[in-house]
């Protein structure tokens, strides 16, 4: 019996990810379209919210006027947790297009200048490692 997967497939880590929480499906197609040239678009329910923001640590993280009223610090604190910005729609937002692609690539912008690089991540160089010669009664070798 084949799994039928539920969760999107991991983005490149430099492309800068967007997510939706909650939102209508017509604003989730107008923050993608918005953001279309220059992230990728994720809309989530509120449940999955903690774990999509641990796996895939998103830039901006959008939010609800009336999921921000339902629980605005929760929110705060998680989007401070991922150095991601966080933005706060009308549930009914009429936004021109233009408008909301300029404040979805503000909020890219901002989060991008506040992150270190990737290459500049968790990782680190470490030592070299140094080939010693292997004598050779070690290497099995026998001597004549």
């Amino acid at each position: 019996m084949m799994t039928e997967h539920t969760r999107p497939t991991l983005t490149s880590p430099h492309m800068p990810i967007v997510l939706a929480v909650g939102c209508a499906p017509a604003l989730l197609a107008r923050i993608e379209a918005a953001g279309r040239a220059f992230s990728s678009s994720i809309g989530c329910n509120l449940a999955m919210v903690p774990q999509y923001v641990a796996d895939l640590r998103p830039c901006v993280l959008v939010v609800t006027t009336s999921l921000f009223e339902f629980d605005g610090p929760k929110f705060i604190d998680l989007a401070d947790a991922a150095q991601a910005a966080l933005m706060v729609l009308d549930d009914d937002d009429e936004s021109p297009a233009v408008t909301l692609e300029a404040r979805l690539g503000d909020a890219v912008n901002r989060t991008r200048a506040l992150r270190p690089p990737w290459r500049e991540g968790r990782y680190s160089v470490v030592a070299e490692r140094i080939e010693r010669p292997v004598p050779p009664s070690s290497r099995g070798d026998s001597i004549p």
